[in-house]
């Protein structure tokens, strides 16, 4: 295609596969080009027949991929894009020759060069794999593509921020650490694939289906397994032709540069926001992380409980705050305030590995000391478990955060374990 395109005399060239048709008017698509003035355009590629439950699949993930052309329209197909013949000529000057991924490549350069790059949906239908057999061979071509553009070519992806941060760290980046944490909670797996099946139906609802309810497992399937085929892939490639397939800008015919002032800023504000949602996602989702920032690791529930103490933190003055020492029965701890808040409430402080007979415990012996009150052993065991069963929240206590109880919750837990 580099060397054979300067024999075309047309104006505008189209990209086709050969095993692509077009629904509509070539000249229409043409007109498109010429009405918005744009060097470069993506189409929208849909499977030709859906059939078969591959077929099926495959055309949910068609749909979704088309409506995420609207924010990047760079991210051209091989079954059909439009160009301006000098563009392409210009563009391919560039373009590295490796063939997995060189169909993206395309845009991704019109994009760096500084072309006019827009889309338009005019439908091309493509023939997909039919069985399984044939799918996972044509992923092992994809997937090399999608790892040399992510992490071998990462840098281009700068430029766009909520397209770095899926395809080159959490998909890529994340990987290892998907694997350990679905490995260490497989428990939670249905839980996220119907969370997955819902936002994915929910998210493309112009094109929604059926089919979306089982596609997180074929999503799945992608991302944890047919993932490290590509890097196979792309490593047996590299080392049979010598290409690494880095994307390079050598022909700079519109002058592009990236070092400007307002560039560097610009990048700079982009980079900074990819780093703190980076930081953010990492620590929300992996417990090695976790250790390594926190010394400790918060499990889903701890989230949670952190969410929700933090979205009910009460207003603390005023009110009675209550210390946490109860080494044995003997020496209560005393209390460190001397006001109660109006509405009854003790707060008391909680520490690491308190559950809620601890915490209830506690509260029950600040109680005793408050009100002058004496209970023998057995006596406050009972008040405590009475009070674990009003208070059992059914969350994750967080250490050095205060757990609010009623008085009159301990008045009642102490009066029924004398009753009885």
């Amino acid at each position: 295609m580099k060397e054979s395109i300067i024999n075309i005399k047309e104006k505008y060239v189209i990209f086709i596969d050969g095993d692509t048709t077009v629904e509509g008017d070539v000249k229409k698509l043409c007109g498109a080009m010429v009405e918005k003035d744009w060097d470069l355009a993506s189409v929208k590629i849909l499977p030709g027949k859906r059939k078969t439950l591959i077929e099926k699949l495959q055309g949910v993930e068609y749909d979704i991929a088309m409506q995420a052309r609207l924010l990047y329209p760079w991210l051209t197909s091989g079954a059909g894009m439009i160009a301006k013949r000098e563009t392409m000529i210009s563009i391919m000057k560039n373009h590295s020759l490796f063939f997995n991924g060189g169909d993206i490549e395309i845009g991704k350069l019109a994009h760096m060069m500084g072309y006019k790059v827009g889309h338009i949906p005019m439908v091309f239908k493509t023939d997909v794999p039919e069985t399984t057999r044939k799918w996972i061979k044509q992923r092992f071509s994809w997937m090399c593509g999608a790892f040399r553009h992510s992490v071998i070519n990462m840098d281009t992806n700068l430029h766009h921020p909520f397209h770095f941060i899926y395809f080159t760290f959490i998909i890529y980046f994340l990987l290892p650490l998907k694997l350990y944490e679905l490995l260490s909670h497989i428990i939670l797996l249905p839980i996220l694939m119907l969370i997955y099946a819902v936002l994915t139906y929910f998210a493309n609802w112009k094109v929604r289906s059926k089919w979306m309810l089982i596609f997180p497992i074929y999503a799945l399937f992608q991302v944890t397994v047919l993932l490290w085929c590509g890097i196979y892939r792309y490593v047996v490639t590299v080392k049979k032709s010598g290409n690494f397939g880095r994307i390079r800008m050598k022909h700079n015919p519109n002058n592009v540069s990236h070092w400007g002032i307002a560039n560097i800023h610009r990048m700079l504000g982009k980079v900074s926001f990819i780093t703190a949602v980076v930081v953010v996602v990492l620590l929300g989702s992996s417990s090695m992380a976790q250790k390594v920032a926190f010394g400790r690791t918060y499990e889903p529930m701890d989230v949670i409980s952190i969410a929700y103490q933090e979205l009910t933190k009460p207003d603390l003055s005023g009110t009675q705050i209550l210390g946490a020492s109860t080494s044995n029965l003997e020496e209560p701890s005393s209390l460190q305030g001397t006001s109660v808040s109006s509405d009854q409430t003790y707060y008391v402080l909680i520490e690491n590995g308190d559950g809620d007979f601890k915490i209830a415990e506690k509260a029950i012996r600040f109680y005793m000391q408050d009100q002058n009150i004496d209970l023998n052993a057995e006596q406050l065991n009972k008040a405590s478990m009475y009070l674990q069963n009003r208070i059992n929240v059914k969350i994750m206590y967080v250490p050095n955060s205060y757990m609010g109880i009623k008085k009159q919750q301990i008045a009642d837990s102490i009066a029924e374990s004398l009753n009885k």
